[in-house]
């Protein structure tokens, strides 16, 4: 459905741009909207300037050897799913050429 929304899009920006760069047109053209709102609605997190540094690691370390069995579990299906992702490119690119 999405790939749909996309041909819509770029079927309408090759109307206005009449060259073959008009999906690139509309990247830098969506680059240059989302810039300008970042500049302007992203508040800064400075975190906690009194806070520790030794402490922070800590707590980061006391919290990765707590969630190890789950972080492995994660980077499992997470090494699957990269690997049936690359499969498809690699199948979409033999298929192309």
């Amino acid at each position: 459905m999405i790939a749909v929304y996309y041909y819509y899009i770029d079927y309408t920006f090759r109307g206005i741009f009449v060259h073959s760069r008009a999906p690139f047109d509309l990247a830098i053209l969506l680059l240059a909207i989302m810039s300008i709102m970042i500049l302007v609605l992203w508040n800064e997190n400075y975190g906690d300037a009194s806070a520790k540094a030794l402490h922070s690691f800590t707590d980061a370390m006391n919290t990765i050897r707590q969630g190890m069995n789950g972080l492995v579990a994660d980077n499992i299906s997470l090494k699957l799913g990269d690997g049936v992702i690359v499969g498809m490119c690699v199948a979409y690119y033999v298929q192309w050429f």
